[in-house]
């Protein structure tokens, strides 16, 4: 008997210790039109501090479809069913600023941690960011509504689309702010989106090559896996990418082959140079000057498949994300 009472007194201790929660957790302030609060807990104070800004997050990623949905239901000729299937976005910690954390304590083995956001002034924030990148947005869009895209429109879509997707993410996260956009900007970034995800107006590319064949090869294979859809070798390139190619091979001192290439790709946009890149591989087999070629080739090939199409034509990209 002695025993149990003992056991009993013991879950009782831990179990006062594991719920004991300060006073301003068991009531949670609510939030309201001026702040949002996130509150969690955590093994140390950063811990809990990250936690606190992933609830407000959490509660954006939760009521954005809800609220962007009905704010855009009120027009006409929207499909909601469509709509449904966009309107989804990850607000990260990150994303998050004018918070402050008005609330720490440790208790037990825990501290807790509440922060609270400023809606007005993050808003506020939002809405420039999502106006200033708009400003870069507009002109890069125009092209892409025609037949034929440019080699600039090419190299430059996966940027547009991951700044448009970053826009898309900001349109809501203003809505749940209750400081949405006009519902026409809403639905011309809708617009916008579905053309550049059923577009394959991808540009003919016209190669102006002075390079062997298995360089040339090798360039088209690149291209190829860039998603460039057809690639022409063309005597002049106005349009198109030049390559300059110096290959090399002597015998060393031990017999060996040993090959060396350098290769210059020049991108061209209607005479324009978009950008211009250097490269360089070597080659050694004691076997045959043929297979020191095609390590340098494969050595370049390893190096390229790690590299965008904007990085390997070292063209800067138009949008800073």
């Amino acid at each position: 008997m002695k025993k149990i009472a003992c056991l009993s007194l013991l879950l009782s201790a831990v179990s006062c210790s594991v719920m004991a929660l300060p006073a301003w957790v068991s009531s949670v302030e609510a939030d309201n039109p001026q702040l949002i609060f996130g509150v969690a807990s955590g093994s140390t104070v950063e811990q809990a501090k990250r936690n606190a800004l992933l609830d407000i997050a959490g509660k954006f990623n939760h009521q954005v479809e809800e609220q962007l949905s009905q704010l855009v239901r009120q027009q006409d000729g929207i499909n909601s069913q469509a709509l449904k299937l966009e309107t989804h976005t990850l607000i990260k910690p990150v994303d998050l600023s004018h918070y402050q954390f008005d609330q720490i304590e440790q208790e037990g083995d825990l501290f807790w941690a509440r922060a609270a956001l400023e809606r007005a002034p993050f808003a506020q924030q939002q809405k420039l960011r999502w106006q200033t990148k708009d400003a870069q947005l507009r002109p890069l869009l125009k092209p892409y509504s025609a037949e034929q895209w440019s080699l600039k429109e090419t190299i430059y879509y996966p940027s547009v689309v991951a700044a448009m997707q970053q826009q898309w993410s900001t349109i809501q996260q203003l809505s749940v702010l209750d400081s949405p956009p006009p519902v026409s900007e809403i639905k011309r970034y809708m617009a916008y989106q579905n053309d550049l995800a059923n577009s394959e107006r991808l540009a003919v590319v016209q190669l102006y090559a002075q390079a062997a064949d298995e360089v040339l090869a090798l360039v088209k294979e690149t291209l190829s896996a860039q998603q460039l859809r057809s690639i022409e070798v063309a005597k002049q390139a106005q349009s198109g990418i030049s390559l300059e190619q110096q290959f090399d091979c002597v015998q060393d001192s031990r017999e060996a082959y040993l090959c060396e290439l350098h290769l210059n790709v020049v991108s061209l946009d209607q005479g324009q140079v978009l950008g211009q890149a250097n490269y360089f591989a070597k080659g050694r087999d004691y076997r045959s000057e043929q297979n020191a070629r095609q390590k340098a080739l494969t050595s370049l090939k390893l190096n390229w498949q790690r590299l965008s199409l904007s990085q390997w034509l070292n063209i800067d990209t138009p949008i800073n994300l």
